[in-house]
């Protein structure tokens, strides 16, 4: 397959981190390459909204026959544009204190428009985008003959409804990643410290995970989303499906970068 990769950090491939095919050190987008032997084109970019990836799907998508779009958070503001090409880091901060991952050059304008959030921000007109976003990838890859699989990391975490209608899908649905995610930084079974000295440095800096998922969960992913491609299902529920897993010694690559 001709694999085309839409999304946030979620589906970002993160070059800046350590890749080795050997010691198993790849995020879930290079599994699928690797495991399935298909040809990935990745474009998620982290920190980013629906709409910035639903135009690259717009201007790419007839490249593939398959495609994976990963939607980012709802409640993202859909109007940072990019400047000079470069991703200033603005997802859906509303205080000074979420200002950490927005580019240093571009701090002065973020402090900006965070005071000026209350005023412009929509959540309605957001929730109008997200669903319009999903019906149109949905018609446009039924349309082309496209495979596609829907992720959606961050519908359905801890007991939250999908506030998206997904009857009318072209492809599986796959939710509730963000769980998994979240789950990894809550270790119970660490007795390293391990847990607590990643938990302690995401409180203050980037996250350092692949897709924020560690290195096993990264790897089982591709592994499930290899057999929905076999075994097609209308919706998965990830963090019941897959047999996940948190202990503490697949995050321990983190610590290299401390």
């Amino acid at each position: 397959m001709q694999i085309g990769i839409f999304g946030d950090s979620y589906a970002d491939t993160n070059p800046k981190k350590i890749q080795n095919e050997e010691l198993e050190r790849l995020p879930w987008m290079l599994w699928l390459e690797k495991l399935g032997g298909h040809k990935v084109t990745c474009y998620g970019m982290s920190a980013t909204n629906i709409w910035y990836s639903y135009k690259k799907f717009l201007n790419n998508y007839t490249k593939f026959d398959t495609i994976i779009f990963v939607y980012s958070n709802a409640n993202r503001w859909l109007n940072i544009n990019e400047i000079d090409g470069k991703n200033i880091g603005m997802t859906h901060i509303v205080s000074e204190k979420q200002l950490l991952h927005v580019n240093d050059e571009y701090k002065d304008v973020a402090k900006l428009l965070v005071k000026l959030h209350p005023y412009i921000y929509d959540e309605q007109l957001n929730l109008f985008v997200y669903q319009n976003v999903f019906n149109s990838i949905n018609q446009l890859c039924k349309k082309n003959n496209i495979k596609l699989i829907n992720i959606i990391p961050f519908e359905e975490n801890f007991n939250d409804k999908l506030r998206l209608d997904i009857s009318k899908s072209h492809g599986p649905v796959l939710t509730g990643l963000m769980q998994i995610s979240g789950y990894e930084i809550k270790l119970t079974n660490d007795t390293k410290g391990v847990a607590k000295t990643i938990k302690d440095y995401l409180a203050t800096n980037a996250d350092l995970r692949f897709c924020h998922m560690n290195l096993y969960n990264n790897k089982l992913l591709a592994q499930t989303i290899l057999e929905i491609f076999e075994n097609p299902k209308n919706h998965v529920i990830l963090h019941e499906y897959m047999t996940y897993s948190c202990e503490a010694k697949y995050m321990d690559y983190i610590l290299e970068f401390l």
